[in-house]
């Protein structure tokens, strides 16, 4: 059947004019009630194009027009649905149904019509009009693209790649760059221009330092920030033809020992090195070191084997290993379950994470849009670079013929080959390397750049750079270097202490006896993904985000008695291992009270960050007065807030909070942005809170200044006339560079006992809120009340007198 549907269009009107020159006229003939002008076919007369009739008719009275029509040609027959159409007296356009043409119709065809006004014949007319084949469409761009081509390297761009056959014997060339790095070309009219790539610097931050000799690893936002883009257009003959050329310098890698065969390993130096050498490579091997004299030289391994390269400067080795890819069934040989070697079985439990069915998923239930440009990340080895011929899915796919189906449909994952099955998937190689040469060098590494190959696209995937702007990379790192080589503070200024703690849990040591000794790994680095996230594991528990310390938490000193053990914390209870006070005030150190310890001069008091503490209200001294605790401690957590979903692409804010930032603000300029989406989740109607310095509609003048004033300017001004008295009482503050007080000196504390303890009680309560960094946000009424307290206890045992109470001091305060 043909589609056909009313077109309330009219493409052209034929003028008057010609009208009545297309008509003969007899004076002496009656008037007719209506004259058809010419008929004219409209459209696109082409196969499989739609056309249309077209006609002006002038009418001397109103009336009902009716034509009938058939299209008929050789081994074509059609009849049109009429079309009836009121006209008024004069000049009407008329314009008939839509006809699609057979798209294999090609030849002369005749419309032939009946036109009648009123049930009276106007005429019957015939018009014939050919139908052509369309016109070839436009040829395609050529695609080349080149792989893996290397930095500091000469590319040469073939532009004989694209077909000119038909644009003469001398068509003109022209190239332009369309994207990547701004790139000079030998000539922009050659067939094949060379330029040369970029310093592997240029889209590499090498500020880090790599000890010793260490690769150098690359995410997919780097590899497409190093790619280049070019478009040559060739002429000729009134036509022209495109391509595009792209230039790929790298391949995605983690920093492994382990280089897949035909793929570029590059190497930094801990010194300015631009001295190397290949020591040694396995026989028969051709490779060479590429740009030895380059502050990071590469190599691409040609053979399976052993490759020794060494920093001349330093006389530094590295030993990278060139190996082929295996699939997850050759890692469970020792690695997986019933293994004969006595390793734990990590395949088992791997099995049940997303890692191990993405791809499956993916390629049976979508989402629609997913195609093969996704699969890099979700298989074993897809490299297609011409070189990277290692077993790699890509290598297996082509030699089965498998092509990626052209939709997402429930049989598409068993319609693959095994040996395709077998290098599907996040495996165990794509975080560890090709395995064919395993064991050899560790692989094992707690570097972002393993996760970042994949997490971190600059676009869509962006966890790492959420996490670049996070305390755990740069200032996790600077106290890293002070603390975590210290044993006794590893576990949690390590990423391997931390790891080895949350090892200790997982093997089922209770979290108070897993957090008591002080032997933990240490080392220097930042608190990286695999620190936190236990790539392995789900726990049996998808909600848990395979985060390695989960629900419960010990608050205090876990070898003291009277530590606390929080449950039912959830994911938080990963933050709040590490954001505590380490030890409670009355617990015992040394046989004194910890509030009672002093070091260098300085009064001891809780940890920096105890966080947990304040949520919670605990951790202070409370004069055995109940300080009570706010919807915050029952309703909300470290991740509901510090991790509220990232704002939208494109949106303010995106990548600056929230998510993996763990950031409640950012700066745009010198203006700090808050991230009152955050709060507002809860904080709804009249208690929408408006900026972090929150009046609600509670809110008193409990510092007592005579105004009433946002939770942490009262907050502020509490600590401020607490700090006032402790310096009335003797003991001198200590300011930082910023001239912010951080505590107070010991050779102002009393002789007399009340009146010392009453300081160094006051003085551990003044560092937990001033350490916990919210001004009162994460716990108000604890945080408020409790800084009362302590001034009326502090002042009441100085003066000796009852009637030091706060709000005496303050008369305008309301006791919270």
């Amino acid at each position: 059947m043909f589609s056909i549907k009313h077109l309330g269009r009219f493409s052209a009107l034929v003028s008057v004019a010609a009208f009545l020159a297309s008509t003969a006229i007899n004076l002496n003939a009656a008037t007719p009630p209506a004259q058809v002008g010419i008929i004219t076919i409209g459209g696109s007369p082409v196969s499989g194009g739609e056309i249309y009739y077209q006609f002006v008719l002038e009418a001397t009275d109103p009336g009902t027009l009716v034509v009938k029509a058939k299209i008929k040609g050789k081994k074509l027959k059609a009849t049109l649905p009429d079309l009836t159409q009121n006209v008024a007296a004069g000049l009407s356009p008329v314009t008939g149904p839509v006809y699609q043409l057979p798209s294999d119709f090609v030849g002369t065809a005749k419309l032939q019509t009946k036109i009648s006004l009123n049930g009276k014949k106007l005429s019957t007319k015939t018009v014939e009009f050919a139908v052509t084949a369309p016109p070839p469409p436009p040829a395609a761009p050529t695609a080349v693209t080149l792989r893996d081509v290397g930095f500091e390297n000469l590319v040469t761009l073939d532009g004989s790649a694209v077909p000119a056959g038909s644009l003469g014997v001398s068509p003109t060339y022209e190239w332009t760059q369309l994207a990547g790095m701004p790139a000079v070309l030998s000539s922009t009219t050659a067939v094949a221009p060379t330029f040369t790539t970029g310093h592997l610097t240029n889209f590499v931050d090498m500020a880090e330092k790599f000890g010793g000799i260490d690769g150098v690893g690359f995410d997919a936002e780097q590899v497409k920030e190093s790619t280049y883009q070019f478009q040559l257009v060739v002429s000729g003959n009134g036509q022209s033809r495109t391509g595009v050329f792209t230039v790929v310098c790298t391949s995605i890698a983690p920093k492994q020992p382990n280089t897949p065969i035909g793929a570029l390993a590059y190497f930094k130096a801990e010194t300015n090195s631009t001295d190397w050498v290949l020591v040694s490579k396995p026989i028969g091997s051709t490779s060479t070191l590429i740009n030895p004299n380059s502050l990071t030289p590469a190599l691409r391994p040609d053979l399976e084997g052993t490759y020794i390269i060494q920093d001349n400067v330093s006389g530094a080795i590295r030993t990278n290993t060139g190996a082929s890819w295996t699939g997850v069934e050759f890692c469970a040989i020792c690695h997986g379950p019933g293994n004969t070697v006595g390793l734990p079985d990590l395949v088992t439990p791997w099995e049940k994470t997303g890692h191990a069915t993405f791809f499956k998923e993916m390629i049976t239930s979508g989402p629609a849009y997913y195609n093969e440009s996704c699969i890099g990340c979700h298989t074993v080895g897809y490299d297609k670079t011409p070189t990277a011929v290692n077993n790699g899915f890509d290598d297996v796919a082509k030699d089965l013929g498998w092509k990626f189906p052209s939709s997402i449909n429930s049989n598409n994952w068993n319609n693959m080959p095994v040996q395709l099955q077998r290098l599907s998937n996040i495996q165990c190689e794509s975080c560890h390397g090709p395995g064919s040469r395993h064991p050899g060098a560790t692989s094992v590494s707690l570097n972002v750049a393993v996760c970042a190959q994949c997490h971190q696209d600059g676009h869509y995937h962006t966890r790492v750079e959420q996490w670049e702007r996070s305390p755990h990379f740069k200032g996790f790192k600077e106290l890293s270097e002070e603390e975590g080589e210290r044993s006794t503070c590893s576990r949690c200024h390590a990423p391997d202490g931390y790891v080895d703690v949350a090892k200790r849990i997982a093997s089922g040591q209770d979290v108070v006896t897993a957090s008591k000794t002080n032997n933990y790994a240490t080392g220097i680095g930042e608190l990286i993904c695999q620190g936190c996230h236990d790539p392995h594991h789900t726990f049996d528990d998808p909600e848990r985000h395979q985060l390695r310390i989960f629900d419960e938490v010990v608050i205090g000193a876990p070898a003291a008695a009277g530590s606390i053990v929080l449950s039912n914390q959830g994911a938080s209870a990963t933050c709040m291992y590490c954001h505590n006070s380490r030890n409670l005030p009355e617990q015992l150190s040394g046989g004194n009270p910890y509030y009672r310890s002093t070091r260098s001069g300085q009064i001891s008091g809780p940890h920096l960050s105890p966080v947990s503490e304040v949520l919670n209200g605990l951790g202070a001294l409370t004069y055995g007065v109940p300080m009570g605790n706010t919807f915050h401690t029952y309703g909300a957590n470290c991740i509901s807030c510090h991790m509220y979903p990232n704002p939208a692409i494109g949106a303010a804010g995106h990548n600056q909070v929230g998510d993996h930032t763990f950031k409640m603000y950012y700066m745009d300029g010198d203006t700090k942005v808050e991230n009152l989406a955050a709060c507002n989740q809860c904080h709804a109607g009249s208690f929408a809170v408006d900026k972090f310095d929150f009046k609600s509609l509670a809110a008193k003048d409990w510092d007592g200044n005579g105004n009433v004033d946002g939770i942490q300017t009262e907050t502020l001004g509490l600590l401020g006339s607490l700090e006032t008295m402790l310096n009335t009482t003797g003991l001198q503050s200590i300011t930082n560079e910023l001239g912010d007080t951080t505590g107070f000196r010991t050779n102002g504390l009393s002789a007399v006992f009340e009146v010392r303890e009453a300081q160094l009680k006051a003085t551990w309560n003044w560092m937990l809120i001033t350490r916990d960094n919210s001004k009162g946000v994460h716990n108000p009424l604890f945080t408020l009340r409790l800084l009362q307290n302590t001034y009326t206890d502090l002042s009441t045992n100085y003066y000796g007198d009852v009637s030091q109470t706060f709000q005496n001091a303050f008369p305008s305060a309301v006791l919270r």
